[in-house]
């Protein structure tokens, strides 16, 4: 079993439109029903008395990240509401049909990873070169692949399958809204992201003492968006790149962006000597342990992570950052929940 041409455009249409989604349906009854009460730490959201997992949802999201880079939208930010949404459909769809006995093949999904990559004009190195940045194992993509490949299919061969092509997307909506009352599909908002270094994880705290004599915790700076960047002196792509940092602080930290670099085991005279020949004005940190860079796993430099206002991985880049990619990446920044109270 695998989609025919029509049904395969159907699904990378629709799965860009979720990725990008500022056009998902406004049709009330559509709408799971959210979550009132407090959730368990991980939970995301419920079918009925089944709990979905932060860990599943996590997989889920660097799926969808993955295809959206795939699919040459590097600029494009996720509708994370949509794209939750959209996989917990998936899961209660993929579901009902194992309990039907639907399935699709592993020669299935290999066609449609094929088939992908020709529509985006991609090849499997760029895939793996995908995978790596969002922090997603060839497997773990395969698995989310399959699973929206079944509830895909499912959907059309089965649950629409005597339904006129012209009426099939009210059809569609009709059915879901009709299944999440029915299953008591529960979203839960606002849950907080767990700790950890993936693109959506909190950035792990940390404490350390700045050039300037202060003591300056990650976790202080919530509300602002941040650029940590690792370096150190004896680093030639660390040199490169560092006018690009003084530069973007000096054009926008009147907006709130905050860059937080950390000198990575030198002394506080070779870093300060460095702070002086580049002009830095922003905070640099120092510390004698490496405890930091073991939070951070930090193995080559420079390595620098952008956190959004919420204290959440927004992006990674290891290596020396182009000034395109750190002008995308610092827009972004400014813009997740500038307009939140």
């Amino acid at each position: 079993m695998r989609f025919s041409p029509p049904l395969f455009c159907v699904l990378l249409l629709f799965t860009v439109v979720l990725l990008l989604a500022s056009c998902a349906s406004s049709e009330p009854a559509a709408s799971p029903t959210r979550a009132t009460a407090v959730a368990p730490p991980g939970i995301v959201a419920y079918i009925g008395d089944s709990p979905v997992t932060e860990a599943q949802w996590e997989q889920a999201r660097a799926y969808a990240e993955a295809t959206l880079l795939l699919l040459g939208e590097p600029g494009a930010a996720l509708d994370e509401a949509a794209v939750l949404e959209s996989f917990v459909e998936d899961l209660f769809i993929a579901r009902e049909a194992g309990e039907v006995g639907y399935q699709v093949s592993a020669a299935t999904v290999s066609e449609e990873e094929n088939r992908i990559l020709t529509v985006a004009g991609r090849s499997q190195a760029d895939l793996t070169e995908i995978l790596r940045e969002v922090g997603l194992t060839h497997n773990g993509w395969r698995s989310e692949l399959r699973r929206t490949v079944l509830a895909a299919n499912y959907l059309e061969e089965v649950v629409l399958a005597d339904t006129p092509p012209g009426q099939r997307p009210q059809q569609r909506v009709d059915w879901l809204a009709e299944r999440k009352k029915a299953l008591g599909v529960q979203l839960i908002p606002d849950f907080e992201p767990l700790e950890g270094l993936s693109i959506g994880d909190l950035a792990p705290d940390f404490e350390v003492q700045t050039l300037a004599g202060e003591t300056l915790k990650l976790s202080d700076l919530r509300g602002q968006p941040v650029i940590l960047n690792f370096w150190a002196t004896w680093c030639y792509p660390c040199r490169q790149e560092m006018p690009l940092f003084t530069e973007t602080y000096e054009q926008n930290h009147a907006e709130g962006l905050v860059i937080f670099a950390i000198n990575v085991g030198e002394s506080q005279a070779a870093a300060q000597d460095f702070v002086d020949d580049f002009g830095i004005q922003f905070p640099v940190g120092l510390y004698g342990d490496q405890s930091v860079t073991r939070a951070y796993r930090i193995f080559g430099m420079p390595t620098t992570f952008f956190i959004n206002r919420q204290g959440v991985i927004d992006y990674v880049v290891a290596g020396a950052i182009r000034e395109s990619d750190l002008d995308r990446l610092v827009d972004a920044l400014l813009e997740d929940g500038a307009d939140a109270p």
